[in-house]
């Protein structure tokens, strides 16, 4: 449906939408202090210093903790 294909489209701030195997540098989080990083197949989570956690990609079924559906570009802090 429309709407998954329009999540699908998340690229996760990258330039290229396609599948990655190896990490790359995501330009939004420059001089943020990454103290943990996950990431799945349609959206990730990453964990500062402060103990804040910020997740972006897809929010199919709620997945990005902002209490609704809807996918993020850049990351956006859940708490």
């Amino acid at each position: 449906n429309a709407l998954m294909e329009s999540l699908d489209a998340l690229n996760l701030t990258l330039d290229d939408p396609s599948d990655q195997c190896y990490p790359k540098v995501i330009d939004s989080l420059e001089g943020f202090r990454a103290v943990g990083v996950c990431a799945g197949h349609r959206h990730s989570m990453v964990l500062d210093e402060h103990g804040g956690l910020y997740t972006f990609g897809s929010g199919a079924s709620g997945a990005l903790g902002h209490g609704d559906y809807v996918g993020q570009e850049y990351p956006m802090k859940v708490m």
